[in-house]
């Protein structure tokens, strides 16, 4: 048997199979989110795709949310690059122990926080958590 191919891996395919990923509700106060994470990691040496993590959960500290265009939409931008630097920053700058359930719970939690997802549906929630 040949060995299957796959797909290219494309803006395209991406939307085909998981649709278009969340926006920020108040486009205004997640700009002034992204502006004070930028302004405090000015120096800090930290990759641009942690900042922009940042910046989404300092949003949703001011109380944004974001939102799907569709209900058939679920593409989380970053999950996999995040979750990395995630793991990364803790593990190096924090010398921290990444490995039990405690800290894999506390991982789910920030993450939930970092990801644009619509917090909204608790069934995503659930899922997302698990």
């Amino acid at each position: 048997a040949d060995f299957p191919k796959l797909e290219i891996h494309s803006g395209e395919t991406v939307r085909d199979v998981w649709g278009a990923p969340a926006n920020p509700v108040d486009p205004a106060l997640h700009h002034k989110a992204m502006m004070r994470v930028y302004r405090r990691t000015m120096k800090a040496g930290i990759s641009m795709t942690t900042k922009e993590a940042l910046a989404d959960k300092e949003y949703r500290k001011r109380g944004g949310a974001f939102a799907f265009p569709s209900p058939m939409d679920t593409f989380i931008r970053g999950l996999h690059r995040r979750t990395m630097d995630l793991h990364q920053d803790w593990r190096v700058r924090l010398k921290r122990d990444t490995s039990g359930e405690e800290v894999r719970r506390e991982a789910v939690a920030e993450m939930l926080l970092r990801l644009r997802w619509d917090d909204s549906d608790q069934k995503a929630r659930r899922k997302l958590a698990a």
